[in-house]
């Protein structure tokens, strides 16, 4: 209940389950800055972690299958998260407006960054993406200016053409051949270098066209086809 642990002015560190019903800035004091979810069931209420300002870590170890909507949104202290091997979904906004998060790693059971995923995490660096993924959704990665190299993995077939909206230093990916269009439908005017992965096999047609701000493309040595048009 709100103020549960009220005049708690030492409390640095929570241990709680995935099965509470109530968003957690209803009761956590602001003096907590490391939250584990080390028990319950297999959901999160949307917006769970919303808001907790003073939250620097939070380690989920609880067999969760879904990181809801505007779950983690607004933790504008928080750095580090560490998400569950059984995750399979994270849904949109979900670390809408974490300031300070510099890095994370997707589990590998992840097919879809939802839109507005990571938007506004402005401080974000470094993500890995797992080889599950196939589809990245519109303004999943917007306006996070702190990312300047990226990795899509083989397996991805579908990103959105906005997914990079203002990602203003974002100047490498690295891909394998995305079905759902031309590059330079889906990837910002500030890429200047790409590598395609190894494994992929050939190059459709016109993949590279327009690209008029591309100056490196690495292409691996599997690649045995490359489609007409596919530099025009």
């Amino acid at each position: 209940a709100e103020k549960s642990f009220y005049g708690c002015s030492r409390l640095k560190e929570l241990t709680l389950g995935s099965n509470l019903t109530s968003a957690l800035n209803n009761f956590v004091p602001t003096t907590v800055n490391k939250i584990k979810v080390s028990y319950g069931g297999s959901d999160i209420p949307n917006g769970y972690f919303y808001s907790l300002v003073c939250v620097k870590e939070v380690i989920v170890s609880s067999p969760i299958v879904t990181i809801p909507s505007k779950c983690f949104c607004s933790c504008a202290s928080l750095k580090s998260v560490t998400l569950p091997s059984s995750l399979q979904e994270i849904q949109s906004n979900a670390f809408d407006g974490c300031v300070s998060m510099t890095d994370i790693t997707i589990p590998s059971l992840v097919q879809k960054i939802s839109q507005y995923c990571f938007y506004a995490c402005v401080s974000l660096k470094s993500i890995e993406l797992p080889s599950s993924l196939i589809e990245i959704e519109s303004y999943a990665f917007k306006n996070c200016v702190s990312l300047t190299t990226l990795t899509i993995p083989l397996n991805t077939k579908t990103v959105a053409w906005n997914s990079f909206s203002g990602c203003s230093h974002l100047i490498e990916l690295t891909l394998g051949v995305i079905s759902s269009s031309n590059l330079d439908y889906c990837i910002p005017n500030t890429v200047n270098r790409i590598k395609i992965l190894n494994d992929t096999t050939s190059i459709p047609e016109g993949y590279f066209s327009d690209l008029t701000n591309v100056t490196d493309i690495i292409l691996p040595e599997s690649v045995m086809i490359i489609s007409s048009k596919c530099f025009y």
